[in-house]
């Protein structure tokens, strides 16, 4: 387990009250939220102004949101090559439909005829169905994150890592003497969308080893947590 910062004192760990540290695993459905304030954007727009461009226009927008948040949802993208790659694919076809739409530049006509006749005009939602996506979206976002956090959380305490489980508050306990801790970034998107990565805890020799995915502000958290197992172990050495 690496250490990080400087070297703690005996006199630094007796000041104040102990760290603890609040771990929870956010479900998959958070990554839809940038989907969430398209939606109501969209919603907005048509409310405020329902002409037919308008219209159109904010379908096209929830479309390309919503084809986003599949791939991020579908795939991993473990490198920033992979994220160039998929964002340049999305600029480049979003960048031709706007141009023939707008400019009437026509670089790739057989695209953008398709697009523009059978896509583009057909793509007229009311603004109630946006609204709607947006607040089931975050009915569902709301709900899996307080979920988690009152019925799945993990806690590293100085001395023990609880996890607290279940409406009837199960409780495990593990040691925290030679608990090793490995971090993994293995999607770009993710990473991106809400700083998150996973977490794997290594309590022991021949203890399974605890992983944690999508985990939102990961660097901070590792930080905090390696921060608080050094200060056991300096207590353990006086």
């Amino acid at each position: 387990m690496t250490e990080t910062g400087k070297p703690l004192t005996p006199a630094d760990v007796t000041k104040g009250k102990l760290e603890k540290c609040t771990i929870v695993s956010y479900p998959k459905i958070v990554f839809f939220y940038p989907l969430l304030f398209a939606s109501l954007v969209c919603g907005i727009v048509v409310q405020t102004s329902p002409t037919p461009e308008n219209m159109s226009m904010a379908g096209s927008i929830f479309i390309f949101c919503f084809l986003f948040n599949m791939l991020v949802i579908s795939f991993d993208f473990p490198g920033v090559r992979a994220l160039v790659l998929v964002f340049g694919i999305l600029a480049f076809f979003l960048g031709l439909n706007l141009l023939d739409i707008k400019a009437g530049i026509r670089i790739m006509p057989f695209i953008t005829d398709f697009y523009k006749d059978f896509v583009h005009k057909n793509l007229s939602c009311s603004a109630v169905f946006y609204y709607c996506i947006s607040a089931i979206l975050f009915i569902m976002i709301a709900c899996g994150i307080l979920g988690n956090w009152l019925w799945d959380r993990w806690t590293i305490e100085p001395n023990r890592l609880v996890h607290r489980k279940g409406l009837l508050g199960e409780l495990k306990e593990y040691p925290v003497i030679d608990l090793q801790i490995d971090k993994r970034i293995e999607d770009v998107f993710e990473h991106v969308l809400l700083l998150s990565g996973t977490l794997i805890f290594q309590p022991g020799p021949g203890v399974t080893p605890i992983t944690l995915e999508n985990v939102p502000n990961i660097n901070r958290k590792e930080k905090k947590i390696q921060n608080i197992v050094r200060k056991l172990a300096v207590t353990r050495g006086e």
